[in-house]
């Protein structure tokens, strides 16, 4: 049985394990850690501290459990109100990112996020910016599992949800759980991704 419940300080560690271990083949964070020496420590020293960022009000850092009690998943999502952006957000984190991934690898992930700030909604909405299950627990619904706990919180509230999709197995998985999928300026399909919450979906159908 899987049980989805909020990461504790002492959990972050091995939260930062299972992301870089389920998240090193992603396109998005291939970006970020490009394939060289020491990539596996490189992966999880990036995560320490992108974990650790996910702390306090505003965040919501979720992991799934099996039966033992091991974290086998987990999900890392932010809340943004409409129109409220800092540059200055993430100002405390980037002496730990430079010492995770050296001054001269911060460029690609700050070009990268700057990229998804300009594509996701102005209106309030939770932003799923990671999401890994262990190979030996896919495909038995760990991952939909992790994401359906914040989506019910956020149809509760009346609040949207928007991902960006890397891959055509993600974008299937995100469809089945109400989000759809958005255009690029030439019109065709792009990574972005929106939910409205259930009750808009029906009055909007």
């Amino acid at each position: 049985m899987i049980v989805i419940e909020p990461a504790g300080s002492a959990d972050l560690p091995r939260v930062a394990e299972v992301l870089a271990l389920t998240l090193a083949a992603d396109p998005v964070f291939a970006q970020i850690v490009p394939q060289g020496p020491q990539r596996t420590e490189t992966l999880r020293a990036f995560f320490e501290v992108y974990v650790r960022s996910y702390a306090g009000q505003g965040r919501a850092l979720e992991v799934a459990r099996d039966e033992t009690g091991g974290i086998v998943g987990a999900a890392a999502w932010s809340f943004r109100a409409a129109g409220a952006y800092s540059p200055f957000e993430h100002t405390a984190l980037v002496l730990g990112y430079v010492k995770a991934l050296g001054v001269g690898r911060l460029i690609p992930p700050y070009q990268l996020w700057q990229s998804i700030e300009r594509r996701r909604p102005h209106s309030a909405h939770w932003w799923l910016s990671a999401v890994g299950v262990l190979a030996a627990h896919r495909d038995r619904g760990v991952g939909s599992a992790l994401l359906e706990h914040r989506l019910a919180a956020a149809d509760a509230a009346g609040e949207d949800s928007y991902v960006e999709s890397s891959t055509s197995a993600d974008r299937r998985l995100f469809a089945r759980l109400g989000f759809v999928g958005q255009k690029d300026r030439r019109g065709h399909e792009s990574a972005s991704m929106h939910r409205l919450p259930a009750q808009r979906r029906v009055r909007r159908d």
